[in-house]
């Protein structure tokens, strides 16, 4: 009776559980016991999601995972993998595999999971140079401060409809900030990102240190100039399920390759 009382498991979960078992398969393919975890992660997915959707999310996962793999092995010092490198160039074959699992998220699997444009909002990556990241880290006051100062300099360049509270700001390591715009009711997701397409690099960097200068704690965050160091990936339209679809997919195919980095450090032992 105790299989009864057991919680019938999420498609979330599920399909979480495929792309993490699809990232230990890479490279893995030769472990019967591996192969068979993920066959069975892959049935429990399919029953309930849609199979062009797990075939999709398992492109965008495999290029990923590859990619990971692909940068990491470009770092490696030995002198006689450098000159192998030299020859094969690791970094740029990795640099393109994640640009083309981007463009798998852009096109088919915006399309199957936002198809109405009420859904769509705005996202756009940039680095932000001469931050003290440490502090940004640490202290919490810091931080929301530093994210307001974002969401004003944004919000300015993205309509005048566009408050500073539609703005949502992620802070990944290097301070590479992924920024999401929700439209307002009296604007169009498409409207933003035309906005936003138009904007440089100088003018962002000008009204970040415009934004910057009314924070409290800007002397103690700022190490030089603070500036917009590039734009890392361009406006597009995304949506809520695309967004946190590729977020699993990227940090699942890093989490992998960094667990297997630390196992192979350690000699598989902490």
């Amino acid at each position: 009776m105790a299989y009864m009382l057991e919680r019938p498991r999420q498609k979330n979960e599920l399909v979480k559980r495929f792309i993490l078992m699809r990232c230990r398969l890479h490279g893995n393919e030769s472990d019967p016991t591996i192969a068979r975890d993920f066959q069975l992660a892959e049935e429990e997915a399919k029953s309930c999601v849609d199979a062009e959707m797990i075939d999709v999310i398992e492109e965008i996962t495999d290029k990923c995972i590859t990619s990971c793999d692909l940068n990491r092995y470009a770092d490696r010092k030995n002198p006689c993998v450098f000159a192998y490198n030299l020859a094969s160039m690791p970094m740029a074959r990795s640099r393109r595999l994640w640009s083309q699992a981007m463009e798998v998220r852009d096109t088919k699997l915006f399309s199957l999971v936002a198809p109405q444009p009420e859904d769509w909002k705005v996202n756009f990556q940039i680095t932000v140079i001469n931050v003290d990241q440490d502090k940004l880290r640490k202290s919490a006051s810091t931080r929301s401060e530093f994210v307001l100062a974002i969401q004003e300099m944004v919000a300015s360049f993205a309509g005048e409809t566009v408050l500073p509270e539609h703005v949502t700001v992620d802070i990944w390591p290097g301070c590479l900030l992924s920024i999401t715009v929700a439209p307002s009711e009296e604007s169009s997701a498409a409207d933003v990102r035309q906005a936003l397409m138009g904007v440089s690099l100088a003018s962002l960097s000008e009204a970040l240190a415009d934004a910057f200068d009314t924070m409290a704690c800007h002397w103690s965050l700022a190490i030089g100039e603070v500036q917009v160091g590039e734009i890392r990936a361009p406006p597009i339209l995304v949506s809520d399920r695309s967004d946190a679809i590729w977020k699993v997919c990227a940090h699942a195919a890093w989490f992998e390759q960094n667990s297997r980095d630390w196992d192979g450090a350690q000699g598989g032992a902490i």
